[in-house]
């Protein structure tokens, strides 16, 4: 008797307990869903605002930052037309030469100051994603640590 109780009041537990998990999961994808989605001018003018912060961009160079991004999202949404689902790879491939492209474009026109500003930012982000990643893994690892990166690093863009 003592056995069917402990399994009953296990097998309970577990289905409680697996419900609930499958509830938090189910709120997340909710979460993200009911997030709304902006539109590509919403998108440049977020990216543009995001730059200035940062950087500190002078009229002239929001104004060709716009034209760059404006530019960029036009050839995403053509490339994602184009490729859709269907090819995930070649999709994925033209949007990081997109990408590189535009960055390239921003680059050519920025101070050095600018320049270095815009890596530092980026080597600050790459340190937090890494504390993170350590973080929610158990990982230990000394905090000034820098990820080992290129000066055209693939997650270098000045884009989206």
């Amino acid at each position: 008797m003592k056995k069917f109780f402990l399994i009953a009041l296990l097998f309970t537990s577990s289905t409680i307990a697996l419900t609930a998990q499958t509830q938090v999961i189910s709120n997340k994808r909710a979460e993200s869903l009911s997030k709304p989605h902006l539109t590509p001018a919403q998108r440049v003018e977020k990216r543009v605002d995001q730059l200035d912060a940062i950087l500190g961009l002078t009229p002239e160079q929001k104004n060709k930052v716009i034209a760059i991004q404006t530019k960029l999202a036009a050839d995403l949404t053509a490339t994602r037309k184009e490729y859709g689902k269907t090819d995930v790879e070649k999709f994925m491939a033209e949007r990081k030469n997109l990408f590189q492209a535009s960055s390239q474009e921003i680059k050519a026109f920025l101070t050095k100051e600018q320049l270095t500003k815009w890596r530092n930012y980026r080597t600050d982000q790459k340190n937090i994603r890494q504390n993170a990643k350590n973080a929610a893994t158990g990982a230990k690892t000394p905090a000034n640590v820098i990820p080992k990166t290129t000066q055209e690093d693939e997650f270098d863009f000045i884009g989206f």
